[in-house]
């Protein structure tokens, strides 16, 4: 992670709070199935390493290591890990995921700030080649829409369209997507797409030469879209036998809410705005075993609506008064 830290702080953003709930709900399926310390958990900590916080507490993984860009602070890192089993490496991802324990199933979260970029389609390559069976990848980027000045008698969408190609160093993008809008979310569809082929042409190329028993496959079990400020993409992937059927991999993830598999649309987390009353009273009267949403003066059904949905994945704040 780079110096970000200092102008963000990653503990108060809600709809990235929603999304280390759910992505901890599908990592608990999977490291439920072996012991958590098979496991090692990968990810960009910043100064705040919130999700190795809930990643140690919750799953009980002890493996842990925090790739920081920002080279010049890892003191400042180093003193802000929470735990003792934290290994801060600094440097960039590329320079990095080489170090990494690969023949150890991975929990790793490349949890980018930027758009998709040349240098992250290299990592979730790199990633997906190496990754061991039972391994979960999960890569989040900026879906924004680029602002950019189209030239004389070039329409908007074109301008976008080369600006993205050239991002990912024109080797990513088939010209067929040309026609795809690019307002709205259609940045995040289009990146769907490209993380998907390349994910899927990596495990080719890891499977190249090798017998049955190492064949491997990467199904997608994420689809997440939000908006804290900067629209914001993350998909996950679950490697795991070339022979896995859906049904099998339902029956994995069956308990997580926002399993999404290949094909299935995007999960889009809707934080409701609500003050702490508004959240306790609708906490007293929650799971709603009629199916009938609670009222609240004032408040939009649809956001009722939204939080029933969130309500356990719902970030907790205090206001502590001295």
């Amino acid at each position: 992670m780079a110096a970000s830290g200092r102008r963000i702080d990653y503990r108060f953003r809600p709809a990235k709070c929603v999304e280390r709930r759910l992505l901890c709900e599908l990592f608990r399926a999977v490291v439920e199935t072996k012991a958590p310390d098979t496991y090692c958990y990968a990810g960009f900590g910043s100064f705040y390493f919130e999700d190795f916080i809930m990643v140690h507490r919750e799953l009980g993984i002890s493996r842990m290591v925090s790739i920081e860009a920002d080279v010049y602070n890892k003191r400042r890192y180093v003193f802000n890990r929470p735990f003792r089993c934290v290994d801060v490496k600094p440097g960039k991802s590329t320079a990095v995921l080489p170090l990494l324990e690969w023949a150890r199933p991975m929990i790793l979260w490349l949890d980018y700030e930027a758009p998709l970029m040349e240098y992250i389609l290299s990592d979730v390559a790199y990633a997906t080649q190496r990754a061991a069976k039972g391994s979960v990848l999960v890569v989040s980027v900026n879906a924004e829409t680029p602002q950019v000045v189209a030239k004389d008698g070039q329409e908007a969408n074109d301008a976008r369209f080369e600006e993205i190609r050239s991002q990912m160093g024109g080797n990513y993008l088939p010209e067929r997507r040309r026609e795809e809008t690019l307002a709205g979310w259609g940045v995040a569809d289009l990146y769907t797409g490209v993380l998907d082929g390349l994910v899927q042409n990596a495990v080719v190329e890891r499977n190249a030469g090798k017998g049955l028993e190492g064949l491997a496959s990467a199904f997608r079990i994420a689809n997440f879209r939000y908006k804290d400020g900067a629209k914001m993409l993350t998909g996950g992937w679950f490697i795991g036998d070339v022979g896995m059927a859906e049904g099998e991999l339902r029956s994995l993830f069956g308990c997580c809410t926002a399993l999404r598999l290949a094909g299935e649309g995007a999960y889009e987390i809707e934080v409701p705005n609500l003050t702490g009353n508004e959240v306790q009273y609708l906490n007293q009267r929650l799971p709603c075993a009629s199916g009938k949403l609670p009222r609240l003066p004032g408040v939009p059904a649809e956001d009722v609506a939204r939080y029933v949905e969130l309500y356990r994945y719902y970030p907790r704040y205090a206001q502590v008064v001295n």
